[in-house]
């Protein structure tokens, strides 16, 4: 570190050391009618002893939703509101297009067992469900309220129905339902059951794009379309005229087409560039219309001159 770093450190952290001073002495002269407000931290993607949760560009993690750790998010996933997935003493791994749902708890095993919790693809957590160090394989779906153990398999296209409870070390055959508590084999998964599995799993990852979208505004975009909303819900649709978007660079109201803003020298032909200026003047353009029409005008004035030439009008009536 050279001399001028240590010394703008030391200096930043006498600025600061300052600034609280100054602010604890300002509460003291306020005494019980100080307000301290603490700036509550973000909570979406914690570290955790040097692990980062990896977080693919196309997924969503709803605001209130915490990644902690060793945590990876595949592409098109989704963690909803109040889930947690805690990757604090082993990994977990979320795969493509799978959905957490909301207030569902993701966690790890270490200490009864070395085991970390492994999630396929497309795979459907229902809200409030508990999945601890187990795996769940490609296309299955874990129902609202369950809870799968240590060491649990849910496997491929499996249903394990809400609020069943599958215990450690259990296994749910592929395509099979299981209800119950401890969970049970009910029957088999109907293709009309898997179809409308992958259609829900479908309509929430497309909720999740507009969900992203909306949490990615920031508080400008909010305000102004909140005025808007605001527009026209108090128009009158009978009387009032509800402005729709315009597609491409919004007209300036005031222009005159094809001569620009009259009183603006800097909006008028004496800017525009010689190619501009040839198509105006050039064959077709506004200018040669502009003098075809008045070329017309004059033709037709000389021709009513003519044709009313020494043609002799009855005297005015007093």
């Amino acid at each position: 570190m050279t001399f001028y770093q240590r010394g703008a450190y030391a200096f930043g952290g006498f600025a600061r050391k300052l600034g609280r001073a100054i602010d604890a002495a300002g509460i003291a002269i306020e005494g019980s009618n100080a307000v301290v407000e603490k700036l509550q931290p973000a909570t979406r993607l914690l570290t955790h002893r040097g692990q980062v949760p990896k977080v693919a560009a196309n997924s969503f993690v709803a605001p209130t939703a915490s990644l902690i750790g060793n945590v990876t998010l595949g592409e098109g996933a989704s963690v909803w509101y109040g889930a947690v997935v805690r990757g604090d003493i082993h990994y977990v791994k979320i795969g493509d297009g799978t959905s957490i749902g909301d207030g569902a708890v993701v966690h790890v095993a270490k200490f009864a067992g070395d085991l970390p919790a492994v999630i396929g693809s497309n795979v459907t957590v229902g809200a409030k469900a508990t999945v601890h160090a187990c795996t769940l394989e490609d296309g299955c779906v874990v129902g609202a309220g369950a809870t799968v153990l240590d060491g649990a398999t849910v496997s491929r296209g499996a249903v394990l129905a809400a609020g069943a409870l599958a215990p450690p070390r259990c296994v749910v055959p592929p395509n099979q339902v299981w209800a119950g508590s401890p969970a049970k084999y009910v029957r088999d998964v109907t293709a009309a059951e898997a179809d409308a599995a992958a259609a829900a799993l479908s309509a929430t990852l497309q909720l999740a794009r507009a969900h992203a979208a909306e949490c990615a505004k920031d508080a400008r975009t909010v305000v102004h379309e909140e005025e808007l909303a605001d527009d026209v819900f108090q128009r009158d649709l009978d009387i009032h005229h509800v402005p729709q978007p315009i597609e491409g660079p919004v007209p300036d109201p005031d222009e005159v087409e094809g001569v620009g803003v009259p009183g603006r020298i800097f909006n008028n032909a004496l800017r525009h560039s010689k190619e501009e200026l040839a198509t105006w003047a050039g064959d077709g353009g506004p200018a040669q219309d502009l003098a075809r029409a008045r070329k017309a005008r004059s033709d037709q004035l000389e021709e009513q001159a003519r044709l009313t030439e020494g043609t002799q009008f009855p005297p005015r009536s007093s």
